[in-house]
């Protein structure tokens, strides 16, 4: 296997393709489908809010015919039932219509030698297709499944089922690496990216920064992504309450579960919903410095978020509660962890903010997803290799 042969991927997502919000799988999947054919597999809707009687639905989603994406049939819910035989019962018929739909697609497409990739949805395991049809199978790992309370209950059994039989894993962070390591040595890292392209047009185009953001008095203060059980608001609103003149804008959803009540009441903490991810450069074009507040804990040690590469991207310095140890983008971001702490860094940060916006976005194109992608193929093509080296020798 050479780098430029074509390859058959599919990619079994627990993600929807469109949607509010950027996501590695998508955006390497788009990537990827430049040198190779690709199916990307939708998160199966659930039947309490679907017709069972709906079937998998196939799609083109590029000019080329290169990209497709399915959406499966609707999957019977799972994810609340305690583990057991009941569980697994139902997982076994949510498999098995998802492998109906799965082979169905990839003999539509003509797939054959297929590379198998299931990205974070280990309770469909690897065995979707006819054993004949798939070259290597992989498991791509972006966040600790032991941390998400939504996956906890049946994924972290789950995983440890899929990474002790894959032909390889992938992390997107370091730490990721060292604790998936321990079940299957050929655990490779290739970290989250960023679309620089998107943020070099803006720049040459000379568009504007986001006016609703803008509109606020500065300094501005700003974090883009969701709002959720990561967001560490209590530090958030101790900094707004120490600098009244600072103004905090917080782009992104607030997620289900979420409370925002420690920001409640602040004229200068601001939240602006979510955004289209077409307007991220121009939001982050609005802000004066980018801020990550996450709380510390096991969800949080195994994160690479892309918000940091977008910060990046923006030319932006930024400040981060140090909650994951990220060593190449330490050299670009300010680490605090108390209030005191932040706004001093946040100090600092606003004082040199603009000196080194070029030296920023060099950094980010070395981090592209195009860069990525180049990474990930590296590991596809060893893997695929080695799996045929050991059907050889066997």
């Amino acid at each position: 296997m050479n780098m430029g042969e074509s390859m058959d991927l599919v990619i079994v997502s627990g993600l929807a393709w469109d949607g509010l919000y950027l996501k590695s799988t998508v955006e390497l999947a788009k990537q990827l489908a430049r040198w190779h054919r690709v199916l990307f597999v939708e998160q199966a809707p659930s039947m309490a809010g679907s017709s069972p009687l709906l079937g998998s639905r196939l799609r083109q989603v590029d000019a080329h015919g290169r990209l497709h994406v399915l959406r499966p049939a609707p999957e019977i819910p799972h994810n609340r039932l305690p583990p057991g035989a009941v569980h697994d019962l139902v997982m076994s018929v949510n498999r098995a219509r998802l492998r109906r739909g799965v082979t169905a697609a990839v003999q539509e497409l003509g797939f054959d030698d297929i590379l198998l990739i299931n990205a974070w949805n280990p309770v469909y395991g690897l065995e979707l297709l006819p054993p004949d049809s798939v070259g290597a199978t992989m498991y791509y790992c972006y966040d600790e499944i032991g941390g998400a309370f939504w996956k906890a209950r049946h994924g972290a059994r789950a995983e440890r089922q899929v990474l002790a039989s894959a032909d390889a894993v992938v992390a997107t962070s370091p730490t990721l690496q060292d604790s998936k390591s321990e079940l299957n040595s050929r655990c490779y890292l290739v970290p989250n990216g960023v679309d620089t392209p998107a943020f070099s047009r803006f720049r040459e185009q000379g568009a504007q920064a986001d006016s609703s953001v803008r509109s606020l008095p500065g300094p501005i203060l700003g974090y883009l992504g969701c709002i959720d059980g990561r967001m560490d608001l209590t530090l958030v609103a101790e900094v707004a309450k120490q600098r009244p003149d600072w103004s905090i804008a917080l782009v992104g959803p607030v997620l289900r579960g979420a409370t925002t009540d420690a920001v409640k009441g602040l004229d200068n903490v601001h939240l602006f919903g979510s955004i289209p991810p077409d307007r991220i450069p121009a939001v982050l074009a609005a802000f004066d410095v980018g801020i990550v507040p996450f709380v510390l804990d096991p969800f949080t040690r195994a994160l690479y978020p892309l918000k940091m590469l977008d910060y990046l991207a923006a030319g932006l310095r930024m400040v981060t509660t140090g909650f994951a140890q990220i060593p190449e983008l330490e050299p670009w971001s300010a680490t605090a962890r108390s209030p005191n702490e932040f706004v001093v860094a946040v100090e600092l940060e606003l004082a040199a903010a603009g000196s080194d916006a070029v030296q920023r976005y060099a950094a980010a194109d070395a981090r592209s997803w195009e860069q990525r992608a180049v990474q990930l193929e590296q590991v596809l093509i060893r893997t695929l290799s080695f799996t045929r080296q050991q059907r050889t020798s066997a």
